[in-house]
């Protein structure tokens, strides 16, 4: 769940700074993730996590040398983080670069020159200092020319 969210997170800032440099260095490290297999992905994870920190571990389902009923379920999940990360990364990809298609699709769509028309801007959803509309607290949410 929560790659679904950071995918469509990082899919949506893509797609409000569209042509800008976050836009770019997100689309390129998703199009560089979605053309990596994924153990070349797992790899640096693997050097990096495992082998330089040795925060995790490098193998196995199991620590070496036990059997699969003397370990607990903590060791369990502790040799399933590696695998999940590089699932989840690799599977980011995808998810941020059709998202953001599909966005800009929209934003460049009929209804999004209306929007965009009637005074939405493309950044809306990213400025914690002004309500979306529809809120009570946002009253300039109208319309009309020139009220906001």
């Amino acid at each position: 769940m929560r790659s679904f969210w950071l995918g469509t997170l990082l899919a949506l800032v893509a797609a409000a700074t569209r042509g800008r440099w976050p836009d770019r260095v997100i689309r390129a490290i998703a199009v560089v993730l979605a053309a990596s297999p994924g153990f070349w992905v797992a790899k640096p994870l693997v050097t990096f996590f495992a082998v330089g920190l040795g925060w995790l571990p490098a193998c196995c389902a199991t620590p070496p040398g036990q059997l699969a009923t003397e370990v607990s379920l903590a060791d369990r999940w502790r040799h399933m983080i590696l695998p999940v990360a590089t699932l989840s990364v690799v599977g980011i990809a995808p998810l941020v670069l059709h998202t953001r298609q599909s966005l800009t699709a929209f934003l460049d769509s009929p209804a999004g020159r209306h929007l965009s028309t009637h005074g939405a801007r493309r950044a809306a959803p990213f400025d914690p200092r002004r309500p979306p509309c529809g809120w009570p607290s946002a009253p300039a949410c109208s319309t009309r020319p020139g009220s906001r």
